[in-house]
């Protein structure tokens, strides 16, 4: 996360639940290794600057829920430097408004992720598009022969920022 209130607040709440997580605070995907994630979930700022719904959202810092370019300004970011750190194969899900899927569709297709789909609640509101880098499945045989498509791997200390900025590592 970029800021490090939140950090803190997640490392408490990791450590509650004994999670085994890895902190670090960057700008978005800037210390993630190269080629080391097969999964990416982001749930981005994506709310307009002058959206009426953020009268309601008082309690939540403004940099947590707003992007510039209509909301869309983070989203963009993201599938930008998800090709640096998605394996072939790897799965990208954003979270985003009710009424961005169109356009979150259209951004992973200019960066060239293929079966997009953007998913729906029970209500029928859209809530993330999800999508794959390239058309390539990931592959791997376990020790004992198992094939794995697709296994959720989520790398270790394999980050390029320095060891300081992690709160925890694991």
């Amino acid at each position: 996360d970029f800021s490090s209130a939140a950090l803190v607040v997640a490392l408490e709440n990791a450590q509650f639940h004994q999670a085994n997580i890895a902190f670090f605070q960057a700008s978005w995907l800037d210390c993630v290794a190269a080629n080391s994630l097969d999964i990416l979930v982001s749930n981005p700022p994506y709310i307009e600057e002058n959206d009426a719904h953020l009268v309601d959202l008082r309690f939540e810092p403004i940099s947590a829920l707003v992007a510039k370019n209509q909301g869309l300004a983070d989203i963009i970011t993201i599938s930008t430097q998800a090709w640096r750190i998605l394996k072939p194969g790897a799965r990208l899900y954003i979270e985003h408004g009710f009424q961005q899927g169109q356009a979150v569709r259209d951004i992973f297709k200019q960066q060239g992720f293929v079966n997009i789909i953007t998913q729906k609640d029970g209500f029928g509101n859209t809530l993330g598009t999800l999508s794959i880098v390239g058309p390539y499945q990931s592959l791997t045989v376990t020790a004992s022969g198992t094939v794995l498509i697709n296994p959720l791997i989520i790398a270790k200390n394999n980050s390029n920022c320095p060891p300081e900025l992690f709160l925890r590592q694991t």
